[in-house]
């Protein structure tokens, strides 16, 4: 190194510092500091054209794919992304490649003074930055992911030809707003003056809130569930495939350079922009492949879902939050084969995460944890996320830093086995820097021969499934073969007829009475936000409406929570007056969800679930006789009352009939939804009701959004499951029907269990 680069590189060091140094600062919301400090340095953001991006989930990965879209078109693209992960220049990139230190140099020297000047913070000075950068990179197009919120973000001072919001989730809560609606309006303040807006897949009663805006702003509103659609047809370590229709146009089999069944969803909302686009810019079919297919290359994203490493499979990914955490844990499902399910997950957080919600999800899907701790004075102690994780069931390791977690997971993974490595950035840049995996463009290396353990020894540790164990056909539990059996019937599928459903009668009685989820019954939300989790044995009614909401509850479970709660004196009347004066009717307060509720003043946690429990009875008690419940004598009768609720849903839901010894249904409840065909069942999950309910024997339906009714491989083994457990538990599975359409396969006509 010349003496000069020397001095470069040690300059640019100092500036870093000082930059990062306003990071004490935290955050601060408004967009007053960053106006005067771009107003110092010409208003750079005003000499190119941008696309902002703003959402809980999804928002790097759809800005990732709209940019490689539009370089694969010949464009100049800047991208505009938070956080780095291992170097600060990741942030600022043009066609994928960073901004250079001589660059970054030169602005910290010459901006610091304004930046400080303005008391303006980090990602404020970040900004501006960036802005510049693009300005005198003559950029065509620049893509602009906000760092917190929308309305305040630093980054909402341009405007641009379109505004897109990935998602709404609860997250950064203490900034943004308690419920999903402040969240929602929050977000909606990237919304410009006539400006489109693409809105992604959020609950249905969230649509008056963007509404609203772009009524007020005269900004048309394109609902991506309302204009796009999508079927999933691969997915496997290197990428996902799924075909689409955007505007009226398809694009069959169009492969995303990410892993996973949620970056559909993102690749729907990415289309959805670019569809607005294509009046500013030239965009063919062929520059929407090689984009999507290139993403990494073109744009330097890391950490959604990398295979860093084969033996053993070590995946990096940057899910921090539950809703992320849910997506991760459908995409190992998705490509890990039903014998390679064992799981060792090195995990750390930032202080401001969810860790017991997180833990929640993880549970069914870990066989450990190693809790670890970031190099950041953000990061959580690893002894505070192993105690969420000892909570939930898991066996849990505290490790103590990210390197040491790596090394004793590397340490005890057996062949077949799986290390993902996530929970925040943080967690992620400590691997990807400490261990140097990943080279520029985010290729495996340094991976074993295939059989090669690198020298470490691993030790035999029983693979686990449910609650540590698997039920085989005989009844016994244990690791043991999980497909073998079934290997005969499998052969048989494509003999499979589906029955069409012609003519769908009355059925008597409301389904709503007998627990139909919010997807399918009319709510206010029309939507699920039940996770997919672990039963835990000690797990009550009252936790379980707090993690799950009053929907997944049982009719008894909802009393046992009413005549077990309260305390003597306490003025119940009171508290009702104060909650009632601050709605207009109990149909608005009905569609308040458990946390929600809990941020009324007087309420607090423990009123919150009492109230949702009686909200929930409410919605359910009516007078009507017993012997008008459904009958259910054949698969048919299933069918006939499955198809027209599911006939148009886009996300793959299984469901459960609780039926008594007459045949009469006792509850019709969801018990998982996946996005698109990602749906996943737990035995313990589905039988959970009809345990509390002294059930005689349960119907499991689900639905195909493909519109192929014919079983998977998968169906079967959920099948055998099922069947093994109702066998165990004494409450048989009397038949298991897929509905596609108008059609459905019944597994007992079909002789498939």
């Amino acid at each position: 190194m010349t003496p000069h680069a020397h001095t470069e590189e040690r300059e640019l060091r100092a500036a870093l510092e000082r930059l990062f140094s306003l990071q004490t600062f935290g955050i601060k919301l408004g967009l007053e500091p960053i106006t005067a400090l771009l107003d110092e340095f010409g208003n750079p953001h005003r000499r190119f054209p941008t696309v902002h991006i703003a959402g809980t989930n999804g928002k790097g990965s759809v800005s990732a794919m709209i940019a490689s879209v539009l370089q694969a078109a010949g464009l100049r693209v800047g991208l505009y992304t938070s956080p780095h992960l291992t170097r600060f220049n990741e942030r600022i990139r043009v066609n994928g490649e960073a901004i250079g230190n001589d660059r970054l140099a030169l602005y910290t020297r010459e901006m610091m003074p304004a930046i400080e000047r303005n008391n303006c913070t980090f990602f404020e000075g970040t900004t501006a930055m960036g802005f510049r950068f693009f300005a005198e990179e003559n950029v065509d197009v620049a893509i602009i992911e906000t760092g917190l919120g929308g309305r305040l973000d630093a980054t909402n001072v341009v405007t641009p030809l379109a505004s897109v919001i990935t998602s709404i989730g609860y997250d950064h809560m203490k900034h943004l707003g308690d419920t999903l609606e402040e969240i929602a309006a929050e977000k909606a303040g990237i919304i410009k003056p006539a400006v489109p807006a693409v809105v992604g897949l959020v609950a249905r009663r969230l649509r008056s809130v963007f509404l609203e805006k772009g009524a007020a702003l005269d900004s048309p509103i394109r609902f991506v569930e309302d204009t796009t659609n999508a079927i999933r047809r691969g997915i496997d370590e290197a990428g996902t495939t799924a075909s689409f229709i955007v505007g009226g146009r398809e694009i069959s089999d169009l492969r995303i350079d990410f892993v996973g069944h949620f970056q559909i969803e993102n690749a729907r909302t990415a289309l959805a922009a670019l569809d607005v686009l294509q009046s500013h810019f030239p965009l063919d079919i062929g520059a929407v492949r090689r984009g999507f297919d290139t993403i990494r290359d073109a744009t330097g994203l890391r950490g959604r879902f990398e295979i860093a490493r084969h033996n053993p499979r070590t995946i990096l990914d940057v899910a921090h939050n539950p809703d992320g955490m849910r997506v991760l844990v459908e995409s190992l499902a998705a490509i890990l084969p039903p014998d390679e399910r064992k799981v060792l997950f090195v995990y750390g957080a930032v202080e401001d995460k969810d860790v017991a919600e997180v833990m929640a999800i993880l549970g069914p899907n870990a066989s450990r944890v190693y809790a670890v701790c970031a190099d950041s004075p953000r990061s959580q102690e690893a002894e505070e996320i192993a105690h969420h994780a000892r909570n939930a069931g898991i066996d849990t390791v505290v490790a103590g830093s990210v390197a040491r977690g790596i090394g004793e997971a590397m340490h005890h993974a057996g062949p077949g086995d799986t290390i993902v490595i996530c929970g925040s950035f943080f967690v992620v840049a400590d691997a990807i820097e400490g261990l140097g995996w990943i080279d520029r463009s985010d290729r495996a290396i340094g991976d074993a021969a295939p059989g090669d353990t690198d020298g470490v020894t691993t030790e035999d540790e029983p693979a686990t499934n449910i609650s540590g164990h698997v039920i085989d056909d005989d009844g016994s539990t244990g690791v043991g073969e999980r497909t073998r059996r079934f290997n005969v019937r499998y052969q048989q599928l494509d003999q499979v007829e589906a029955t069409p459903v012609s003519s769908i009668p009355d059925i008597p009685g409301q389904l709503e009475n007998y627990g139909v989820p919010p997807a399918i019954a009319s709510d206010p939300d029309g939507t699920s936000k039940r996770p997919i989790k672990e039963w835990n044995e000690n797990d009550q009614p009252r936790e379980r409406l707090m993690r799950l909401g009053p929907r997944a509850l049982s009719d008894a479970e909802l009393l046992a929570i009413l005549l077990r709660t309260g305390r003597v004196g306490e003025d119940v009347l009171q508290v009702s007056r104060n909650i009632m004066n601050r709605f207009e009717n109990l149909a608005k307060l009905s569609a308040r969800d458990v946390k929600e509720l809990q941020q009324i003043a007087g309420v607090g946690p423990t009123k919150a679930v009492t109230l949702a429990a009686a909200l929930e009875i409410g919605r359910r008690l009516q007078s009507i006789p017993f012997s008008s419940r459904p009958v259910i004598n054949s698969s048919r009768d299933a069918a006939r009352i499955y198809v027209p609720l599911l006939r148009g849903v886009q996300k793959e839901q299984f469901h459960v009939l609780v039926l008594n010894s007459a045949g009469q249904v006792l509850r019709m409840e969801l018990i998982s939804e996946g996005t698109l065909n990602g749906a996943m069942v737990h035995p313990r999950e589905v039988f959970r009701t009809a345990i509390v309910e002294h059930a005689a024997s349960i119907i499991g339906l689900h639905n195909h959004p493909s519109g192929n009714p014919q079983p998977s491989h998968e169906d079967l083994e959920i099948t055998r499951q099922l069947k093994a457990a109702g066998t165990i538990i004494g409450i048989p599975l009397r038949d298991h029907i897929i509905i596609a359409g108008d059609a459905y396969v019944s597994f007992a006509d079909a002789k498939l269990m």
